[in-house]
Formats: C-alpha cells, structure tokens, sequence
C-alpha cells in the first residue's frame, strides 16, 4: 500500500484483510437500521415525535448491553458470546421488520427497538482486538483505521437505508440489515477465531501488575473526558437546525453540513492513519482536540451558511483522529482480563454524552439561539480536555505516554 504510510502497513498484512471486511459488513447495520426505523414509524403514525421515542429505545439497549456484553466477552468463549449475540441482533431485526409490517403499536415497537440495541454484537471491540495483534508501533494506524471504519458506516449506512426504504419499504431494510450481521460475524468470527484469544499487549500488561488503583483511576476519568468529546455530536446537530430555523426555515444545511463534517472526519482518520506520530498521547490528544473545537467557534459569528459549512468541514478533519487516539489510550490502559470491559464503557460515555449533548443543545439553543449550541460544543470539547488531564498525569507515572516506536515486524 504505497503512500499510505502506517495505514497502507496495517491494509498489507493479509490475515487482516478478510476481518476488516467482516466486520464493516456486520457493522453496516449500525448506519442503517435507526433511520429504517424511523421512517417505518413515522410513516405509520405521522408522528415524528414518536419515531423518535421508539428510535432512542435502541439507544438506551445499547448503553446498557455494551458493558453487559464486554464483561461476556472478557469471561468468557469471545466466538461464542459474539456469536449469541448477533443471532439475537438478527432477530430482533427481523421482529422490527414484521412489527412495522403488522402496525404494532409504539409500546411494542418500543420494546422491540429496546431489544435491538441491547443486542448488538460488539464487532467494533472485537476488531480492534485484532487489530491489535499488529506490531506494537502498528496499533495506532490499525485504530485510525477502525474510526475511519465507524464513519463510513455512518455516512453511507443512513443514505443508503433512506434509498431503499423509500423504494422498496423500511421493511426490507430492517431484513437486510438481519443478513448482514448474520454474514458479517459469521465471516469475522471465521477469519479472526485464532485472534479472539489471548492476553493484551506488553505495554497493557505492565500497567496491570500492581497498579490497579491508579490505573482505574485513569480509565473513570478518561471515559467521563470522553463523554464530555460525544455531546459535541449532540449539540451540533441542533445548533445547525436552530442556525437553519433562525434564517427562513430551510433545514437542508443540517443534513449538508453534517454530511460534510462526515466526510472530512473519514479524510481525517485516514491522514491520522498514514503518519508515524512521535508526539505523546497527551500532546496528541491536546492538540487535536483545539483542532476540533477552535473551527467550532466561527459559526458563532458566522454571517451565513457557507461559513458554517467550512467550519464544519475543518472540525471534521480532526473527529477520527481524535476517536482513533481515545480507543488507543483505552486500549493502552484496559486491564488484563476486563479489557473488552472497559471498551464497552467507552461505547457507555459516547451513548450518554451524545444523548445528553442532544437534550443540552435543546434546550440552550431554544433559548439562546445557535450560536449559543456551537459555544457549547466548544466548550465541552475545552471540558475534555480538562477532565483527561489528571488521566494523562497518571499514565505518565506509569510509563504509558506514547507508541512503541521499535521497528515494525513483518506478518504478513
């Protein structure tokens, strides 16, 4: 993979291969099925309000699955677990389909959405275990892939899912999306069997013996830090509606301007993924962080659309790297033996902070306008950082601050 740097060293180990496809299929549903849902419930009821109740069902299942299943996946047959849970997925899938098809009320649409995120197979954790399997200083390009991987999910997931279920119902999306977790974890639990065991890296190893206090010092207070980076990705998507509202009505800016924040987040990591970083975690960390939040701050006291749409673009470019870096310090940090356990608990902080960020954004912008929901934004992007500090003192003084940067081996 010339001219890709570390990423195109990551996309050159052919056992790897195989397992990134797997698991973007399995994963595809995770753009797709929310939005299916909710245009097969307003279409039903007329009600976008309602839409949105059965829609966030999904969301609370996920944050409470997540650590549930991380702690499955730690104790016990990860093939096994994941296996349960994607069968379950499946189904829940496909009992949203036929509720739709048979009008099911709210109530149980509700209870099946609930059903649905609280079984979604922890692919994403899962694939950065292997991933991990790469040389030591090869693990951060292979997470800067992996949130590359998690924005294209969610840029073409939503479009193709609103495509189809305009064409051919919200129904057939739901089924396909049942398939397709069905295929895609059969593959990856297929290709990566040999890697879903084993210890974590050496450097993950090291902070385990004997410093656990300190260590789960760093992990509360690095995954709240985190939670603070995801309510910027539920303020800005009513800022932009409020900027919108403010200047005739017009909402088509939100879907364009978070289309191309998307897309420059998916450039962004893959740049992030093909440069060997010297820097440490907090330096990294800090800078990309005002990286994402200075851009944030135009729309403020932009004069028009265009502005915030540059604004966004910029801000985007710093998203997944910043993503990448904070699965690579969980991952540095995640304890031998809970270490899916403690990615489930990022998966906790971005629910609940996006969540939140949505209700916050709600209400401060209603009130104060949008500019007041892009300042927020911002703002907790400044809170992050200020959160994490004290994680980044501690992991200073157990000796995990950076990459490895010994010479890569070849395993290919």
């Amino acid at each position: 993979m010339i001219g890709l740097g570390p990423l195109g060293s990551i996309l050159a180990i052919k056992r790897l291969r195989p397992v990134i496809a797997a698991s973007l299929l399995g994963r595809l549903p995770l753009g797709m099925a929310s939005v299916a849902l909710i245009i097969g419930v307003q279409t039903s009821t007329g009600s976008v309000a309602t839409a949105g109740v059965v829609a966030a069902g999904g969301t609370i299942g996920a944050a409470v699955g997540a650590p549930v299943q991380g702690r499955l996946l730690d104790r016990r047959d990860r093939k096994r677990v994941l296996a349960c849970f994607a069968a379950a997925h499946g189904l829940s899938l496909v009992a949203l389909a036929l509720g739709l098809r048979a009008e099911l009320g709210p109530v149980l649409l509700t209870a099946l959405s609930v059903a649905f995120g609280l079984s979604i197979p922890s692919l994403s954790a899962a694939n950065r275990w292997v991933l991990r399997t790469a040389a030591p200083d090869q693990v951060s390009a292979a997470f800067a892939l992996e949130a590359a991987l998690i924005e294209f999910v969610f840029i073409v997931g939503p479009a193709v899912a609103a495509a189809v279920a305009v064409a051919a119902g919200p129904e057939v999306v739901l089924l396909a999306c049942a398939l397709m977790v069905w295929a895609g974890t059969a593959w990856f639990l297929g290709r990566g069997a040999a890697w879903l065991s084993g210890g974590v890296a050496p450097e993950a190893e090291d902070v385990a013996a004997g410093r656990g206090d300190g260590r789960v010092v760093v992990v509360v207070m690095f995954v709240v830090g985190m939670g603070f980076l995801a309510t910027v990705q539920g303020f800005l998507p009513i800022a932009v509606t409020q900027f919108a509202v403010e200047r005739g009505g017009d909402l088509r800016p939100l879907g364009i301007g978070l289309s191309i924040m998307s897309v420059c987040s998916l450039i962004g990591g893959l740049g992030y993924g093909s440069v060997k970083w010297r820097l440490g975690f907090r330096s990294r960390f800090v800078l990309l962080a005002l990286g994402y939040a200075v851009p944030l701050l135009v729309p403020v006291f932009a004069p028009g659309v265009s502005v915030v749409y540059v604004a966004l673009a910029f801000a985007g470019l710093f998203l997944a790297p910043l993503t990448s870096l904070c699965l690579r310090i969980l991952d540095a940090i995640g304890k031998s033996g809970a270490w899916m356990q403690t990615q489930s608990w990022g998966i906790v902080a971005n629910t609940a902070g996006a969540a939140m960020g949505s209700a916050l954004g709600g209400v401060v912008t209603a009130r104060y306008g949008s500019a007041s929901g892009f300042l927020a934004a911002a703002l907790a992007v400044a809170g992050c950082v200020v959160v994490a500090a004290p994680a980044f003192a501690v992991l200073r003084r157990m000796g995990v601050t950076s990459d490895p940067v010994a010479p890569a081996k070849s395993v290919s």
